[in-house]
């Protein structure tokens, strides 16, 4: 946890349209997002898929070439999720066990590119 920073994220917190002052609110991004982090499966699933296919028609080639990985963490007392951005060519593990996840920079990987 000391190497990702992730002990100094930045928090944010969503809020239904509902919420005082939210009245007549809505982004489609936003609400797709918040269902993906606290839908059930189906919802969620359906949200990440209707989030990719925006964001993926959303690029214009402005940014260089981004893995962005969104991880959602459901349990009784908390939900959670995490959005990393990691650059081309930097090889990855990723596992998940429980309620872990971890991501590790590879250093003995071959890159065609």
């Amino acid at each position: 946890m000391g190497k990702s920073k992730l002990e100094r994220r930045p928090a944010v917190d969503f809020r239904n349209k509902t919420s005082a002052g939210m009245a007549g609110l809505n982004n489609d991004v936003r609400s797709l997002v918040i269902r993906y982090a606290l839908g059930n499966n189906a919802a969620a699933k359906n949200a990440a898929v209707r989030l990719a296919d925006r964001l993926g028609k959303s690029m214009d080639d402005r940014s260089p070439f981004t893995l962005l990985l969104f991880c959602a963490y459901k349990s009784d007392k908390l939900n959670r999720l995490v959005i990393w951005a990691f650059p081309k060519d930097e090889p990855l593990h990723f596992s998940a066990r429980g309620d872990r996840a971890r991501i590790k920079i590879l250093k003995d990987a071959f890159s065609r590119s």
